[in-house]
């Protein structure tokens, strides 16, 4: 069985050629940067008082300056504005032509309420009401009919959402609805979702046409179709290839497996050429060999601003593939975020994607949705970002397939002093309950996540679960483990919203944790929780002061007078010196039976694992030493099913195969673990 150290130098080995091309690549750019700035100097020195074309400013790098102050638009994208000479100057702005900063901030759609059509919102549409920004349409609408006139006329709207029914045919009113559109130039974000096995008789996009192509106000554009036809695709396609004078942001477009082919996809992404201003693209379609090569050269060089890259692949993508659109995402510098969503990918390609998270100085924020994940998937992520400095968000929502095991290595890894990740979101994951309290209690020794989702997850927040929140943000057991031991980071918490009963003054004491740990002076947290928990009260027998050298009182007093908590504290503090009390109980908490058995020199726990088989779904169950060797484990099986051949016989856990000298330590195997066999005739 190939290890997974072995894979991952694998993966590394595969990208050496990159690697070696990105650095040489970094050198050349060094040296052109180097020579642009000389020819901007030398520009700059000629043109100091005169007034520089627009074409030379960018050639040369250099930005006018123009006030734009009280300048009118028009639908054509040109300006006017008052120049020295008070004469009057336009400025023609060409999106083909232009380019933006590359630090560009990602587009985000305009936070308005859509309002459904009826009567009085029609009415308020006319008026041009303010308040109407945003509008949803559907078919059912009873006063839709009649009303793209005024929809196409007002000059407020901002967002609209047009949504097509299976049951309602499009008929007249989307075609009034897309014609009378083109007057409109307010709408800077427009939605178009056709729902279920509808089969469209309008062109919707080539009626949409003279919209897009004239109003320099629409930002984004998303197209949602379960059974998208050629032609319609195709127009929007068109569509974006002559729309050249608007400014898009956003594009996203999302289809089916039937209707759209791989030369389509491609045909999409060549389209994306001449728009400088797209900094979000998501795309949920087929991408294969021309595909993926169309997208690397929308990542390479096409849109120097684009930092979001959402990925739906409708089919899993070969390893030339992945490997072709990760080249790209290496020679990229801007992209911050990237968001993959179903089964994207094989094994190899899983590696050569990581080498990208290990190698990317700027990637910010990694997504993975929906994803067939299994302990090598997870690993090669989790050690691509243990080597990874820029991630901060890690979203693992949706994923059903980690088994209990792959969970723990997990939580584990969010032990590491190497994990950077500040946010961190577990939505909709199938996590048992046992795993979910370890993930919660690996967050005791992490410094770094300050944001957790664990939002409609399987599992079921016992009373135990709730206890050990409540511990993790202020572990009571005494001063060390408050100070120390306690999350003071964490101060933003999704749970899900099936639990058990609980106690409400837990619910009241975690809510005031997490507020409390929002204050950006992590010791002056620790230093709160551990005033309220050990110092607030009567004078008790088990004072955290017990016992503890008089030399140390100058530096406790001063500790506690730091934030003026006043004479009680200080009160408490001296009478925990010359009261007479007995020392403070051991630090193991009521759970850490497991450290109380180490700590004792107790016996070598035992482990029950049991053996499924594959063929008749059979599951025995074996308890052995936790320093067993597999090999014991197999022979016992053999025994209790009759099988004198062990060779027959392939054990598998979590679809790697196990060998004989492996020890449940080493597998990192815990009671009510599953392995799997198979047996060969």
């Amino acid at each position: 069985m190939v290890s997974i150290r072995a894979m991952i130098s694998s993966f590394r080995s595969c990208c050496c050629s990159w690697l070696w091309r990105f650095d040489n690549e970094i050198a050349q750019n060094a040296a052109e940067d180097k020579e642009e700035e000389l020819v901007k100097d030398e520009v700059k020195d000629d043109n100091d008082n005169a007034n520089i074309d627009i074409d030379d400013a960018r050639s040369s790098g250099e930005s006018e300056i123009v006030d734009l102050a009280g300048a009118d638009e028009d639908g054509d994208g040109s300006f006017t504005a008052d120049s020295d000479s008070d004469e009057e100057v336009d400025v023609i702005v060409n999106a083909s032509e232009s380019r933006m900063n590359p630090a560009t901030v990602c587009y985000s759609k305009p936070f308005v309420l859509c309002h459904e059509l009826d009567g009085e919102i029609l009415r308020q549409l006319e008026r041009d009401d303010p308040d109407i920004a945003g509008l949803f349409v559907n078919g059912f609408d009873f006063w839709v009919e009649g009303a793209g006139r005024i929809i196409g006329g007002n000059t407020r709207l901002k967002v609209l959402l047009i949504v097509i029914d299976n049951d309602v045919g499009e008929d007249s009113w989307l075609d009034e609805l897309c014609r009378e559109l083109s007057h409109n130039r307010s709408i800077e974000c427009l939605e178009i979702h056709v729902r279920c096995q509808l089969q469209l008789r309008l062109d919707t996009f080539r009626i949409l046409a003279p919209f897009l192509e004239r109003n320099s106000q629409l930002r984004c554009i998303t197209l949602s179709h379960n059974h998208p036809q050629s032609q319609t695709f195709n127009s929007m396609v068109s569509v974006l290839s002559n729309c050249k004078i608007g400014r898009l942001e956003c594009i996203e477009v999302f289809c089916c497996v039937t209707g759209i082919d791989d030369e389509q996809s491609a045909e999409f992404f060549e389209a994306l050429s001449h728009h400088c201003y797209l900094s979000k693209l998501a795309y949920g379609g087929p991408v294969e060999r021309m595909g993926s090569k169309a997208l690397a050269n929308v990542l390479k060089s096409s849109s120097p601003n684009l930092v979001e890259l959402r990925l739906i692949p409708s089919h899993v993508m070969d390893d030339l593939c992945v490997a072709i659109i990760v080249d790209a995402m290496i020679q990229n510098r801007t992209l911050i975020s990237i968001e993959i969503c179903e089964n994207t990918m094989e094994k190899a390609g899983w590696a050569i994607f990581c080498g990208y998270i290990f190698r990317s100085m700027t990637l910010e924020c990694l997504r993975l949705d929906n994803i067939h994940m299994f302990v090598f998937e997870l690993t090669c992520v989790t050690q691509a970002l243990a080597a990874s400095q820029s991630i901060k968000q890690l979203d693992l929502n949706g994923i059903t397939s980690l088994s209990p095991r792959a969970w723990r290595k997990f939580s584990k890894w969010l032990t590491s002093p190497c994990v950077t990740i500040t946010a961190l979101s577990l939505a909709g994951c199938t996590i048992n309950t046992r795993e979910l309290l370890a993930i919660i209690r690996s967050l005791s020794v992490n410094t770094s996540i300050s944001k957790l989702n664990l939002g409609e997850i399987t599992s079921e927040l016992t009373s135990e679960c709730w206890k050990s929140i409540s511990r993790l943000l202020c572990d009571a057991t005494n001063i060390d483990n408050t100070y120390s031991s306690s999350n003071h980071t964490l101060y933003t918490l999704i749970l899900p919203d099936h639990w058990s009963d609980v106690d409400e003054a837990i619910l009241g004491e975690i809510a005031s944790l997490l507020y409390l740990n929002e204050t950006e002076n992590k010791a002056a947290v620790a230093r709160r929780k551990v005033i309220d928990i050990h110092f607030a009260g009567e004078v008790t027998a088990n004072h955290p002061l017990a016992g503890l050298p008089e030399t140390n009182l100058p530096h406790i007093l001063s500790w506690l007078g730091r934030d003026e908590l006043g004479f009680s504290a200080l009160y408490f503090a001296v009478h925990g010196f010359y009261g007479g009390w007995p020392k403070a109980s051991p630090k193991f908490t009521p759970d850490d039976e497991d450290a109380k058995s180490v700590s004792s020199g107790t016996k070598e726990r035992t482990i029950s694992i049991s053996i499924i088989c594959a063929q008749t779904d059979e599951k025995i169950t074996f308890s052995m030493f936790e320093s067993a060797k597999m090999s014991d484990l197999f022979q016992a099986y053999a025994q209790r099913q009759g099988i004198v051949d062990l060779s027959s016989l392939r054990f598998f856990l979590d679809q790697d195969r196990i060998n004989d000298t492996d020890t449940l330590n080493e597998l990192e195997l815990e009671t009510g673990d599953e392995i799997e066999c198979f047996r060969i005739e």
